[in-house]
């Protein structure tokens, strides 16, 4: 649609709302406006934006000063108390006077051409507003410049918006909204809006102050697990001019020195997780065990990851979007894959960056991200000497002493060594309490109606829970196998019942030759309560203490000789005897213990 009307130069009003701390932002924006190459700019209507009243006068002399500088005119508006975005948003625009408006935020960069190509484009055509969708964005922390994929035709954010004045008669903001409030101003994203090209409108800054944080968004694109964002792998200053890009990052970018002695950074796109819950997954046990007898140990300690914030016992717990890569830590460590991608593609700057691996095996993702970023690593953490074994099996390398340590999960030994409400032990009773993917349904299949036939006292006990599996299939197999008699699922249980039903049960049933597990603290904590484990001889089962078993995974025939075995086990009048040499393993490191096996690690 083309606008055969006016030729002349409109007028243009420049609106932007800002805060106290963002003063040093607004002298950027003041020149940039000025290297505008739009001539027929007649004002600059800022807006208080500032969310202290304590705040406001003092912001209100910042704008006096810029106007001392300034030859075009601004139009300052002061804030009510209890006015949110939408209000101010409202505010500033109505209060422009010129023929087109065009937002500039006050924290990112435009163009020369950004009014220039607004107005043209907005000239060209009887559409009423403009924004831009595939917008770029620097993140200054991150030092990554990305471009958001189009969301729509229709789609922009607010910082690209122009509009004729002709658009406010029917359009306004969502007065109530203090974020979001962009589709309230364009009926939901279906107003016909110009799309502007992305290079002449504006250049995102993504940095720690943002009112929204950006750093979710930007991970995804880099690491390739979304498509919401791209990298560009080009020089910053190819989009975002000199000195500009100089000053801006000057303003969001300060390098320090971190106050924590140790900092575990695990990343995101994991599962959310409560460190103060007590039915954790091992592999978060693992983090909030750690960190607190670091603490504990006199270390001053900061988890950043997929969590609930709260400070536990000494230990502080961020977000993972807040990690601070302008600081420079003493020790790093990586969390699983998710460490690795979050943090590998990104300039960190350590002592000595460490990776505890968790994983068994090595998925996809994990192999791309070592091959990238694994350089960067000083030293991974294994569990075992399968784990290990693991690793250079299926990176095909053979990583050298220096740069790798085995050390077991701790077991929490004062936990599961008393018997707190002195239950019986049944010499029937089994439990499970790994992931029911590592081999429950076999046993269930081929070996429990063996079992129970033998002995209809018999009781299996399960604990876990179904609520990571996906495979629709299995859960509705295992739904149905559960159900049989003498087996009661219990799902996901606190530590306190889980030790209880260690002490009810005779035995620990864990038959598997599954290379997810690679330490097995569920193992150990049964030897501590006299539970026997009942084990295959396949790989970090043959380090683990326990009763095991030569397993051909699948053979129903295997499982029906070791369900033999099992009933001769139940009969068996020496076990004590065995579970009093259980409770002596070596293998039963307290996690203090182990906390400082890494520290020593550090010299």
């Amino acid at each position: 649609m083309v606008n055969k009307g006016k030729t002349r130069n409109p007028t243009v009003s420049i609106v932007t709302i800002t805060q106290l701390k963002r003063f040093p932002c607004m002298e950027v924006l003041k020149d940039m406006i000025k290297a505008q190459t739009y001539q027929n700019i007649i004002e600059w209507v800022i807006v208080e934006g500032s969310p202290l009243e304590s705040e406001w006068s003092e912001n209100s002399a910042n704008i006096e000063k810029l106007r001392d500088e300034f030859k075009i005119p601004i139009v300052y508006l002061e804030k009510k108390p209890g006015e949110k975005l939408g209000a101010l948003r409202n505010k500033g625009n109505n209060a422009c006077s010129g023929e087109i408006t065009v937002v500039m935020d006050d924290d990112d960069y435009y163009p020369a051409e950004r009014v220039q190509h607004a107005v043209e484009k907005l000239s060209a055509s009887n559409l009423l507003i403009a924004g831009c969708s595939d917008m770029y964005i620097y993140d200054y922390t991150l030092e990554k410049l990305c471009k958001f994929k189009k969301f729509g035709e229709n789609h922009s954010v607010n910082s690209c918006f122009a509009w004729k004045k002709k658009y406010l008669e029917k359009h306004s903001h969502d007065a109530s909204k203090d974020t979001g409030e962009e589709p309230s101003f364009t009926n939901d994203f279906k107003e016909p809006m110009i799309q502007l090209e992305a290079n002449k409108t504006i250049i995102q800054s993504s940095h720690s102050t943002n009112t929204y944080n950006k750093r979710e968004i930007l991970t995804g694109g880099i690491a390739k697990i979304t498509d919401t964002a791209k990298e560009i792998n080009e020089d910053p200053t190819n989009y975002i001019k000199e000195p500009f890009f100089t000053r801006l990052k000057n303003i969001f970018y300060k390098e320090q020195k971190s106050k924590y002695d140790i900092v575990y950074f695990a990343g995101g796109y994991s599962i959310s997780w409560d460190p103060t819950a007590k039915s954790l997954t091992g592999s978060e046990q693992a983090i909030v065990h750690l960190s607190t007898n670091w603490v504990k140990l006199g270390k001053k300690v900061a988890v950043y990851g997929l969590l609930k914030e709260c400070v536990y016992e000494g230990v502080e717990f961020f977000d993972w979007k807040k990690f601070p890569f302008n600081e420079t830590f003493d020790t790093l460590v990586l969390w699983r894959v998710y460490g690795l991608l979050c943090g590998g593609p990104f300039p960190m700057k350590a002592n000595r960056i460490w990776l505890d691996l968790h994983d068994g095996i090595v998925i996809k993702e994990f192999l791309e991200n070592w091959y990238r970023y694994g350089s960067k690593v000083n030293k991974v953490f294994f569990k075992s000497n399968f784990h290990k074994e693991l690793f250079d099996k299926s990176l095909r390398i053979t990583l050298p002493k220096e740069r790798y340590a085995i050390i077991p999960n701790g077991v929490r030994v004062d936990e599961f060594s008393v018997n707190l409400e002195n239950v019986p032990r049944n010499p029937f009773r089994f439990c499970y309490c790994s992931c029911y993917t590592r081999g429950l349904l076999p046993i269930l299949q081929y070996m429990w109606p063996i079992i129970m036939n033998a002995e209809p006292r018999a009781e299996l006990h399960l604990y876990y829970g179904m609520g990571s599996v996906m495979d629709k299939e299995f859960k509705a197999n295992m739904t149905e196998l559960i159900s049989r008699p003498g087996v009661m699922d219990h799902g996901r249980q606190p530590l306190e019942i889980i030790a209880r039903e260690k002490y009810m049960s005779s035995f620990h049933l864990y038959l598997t030759n599954s290379d997810s597990e690679i330490d097995c603290i569920t193992v150990r904590e049964s030897c501590l309560t006299g539970a026997i484990p009942i084990l295959s001889k396949h790989g970090i089962f043959n380090e683990r203490d326990g009763i095991h078993f030569e397993l051909s995974e699948g053979n129903p025939m295997s499982y029906a000789m070791i369900a033999m075995e099992i009933i001769k086990l139940m009969k068996d009048k020496n076990l004590d005897i065995l579970r009093q040499n259980l409770k002596a393993s070596k293998n039963l490191i307290r996690w203090v213990d182990v906390a400082t096996k890494w520290l020593q690690e550090e010299f």
